[in-house]
């Protein structure tokens, strides 16, 4: 329970890295399955 304490805390602070991550790369599949 510590440990997916821990990467939820990392997700947390560094969420709006992830969240322009997984935007741009959806934008790159969308526009390769396109």
């Amino acid at each position: 329970m510590a440990s997916a304490l821990s990467i939820d805390n990392i997700n947390r602070r560094n969420g709006w890295l992830h969240v322009m991550t997984n935007s741009n790369h959806y934008k790159n599949v969308t526009f390769t399955n396109l």
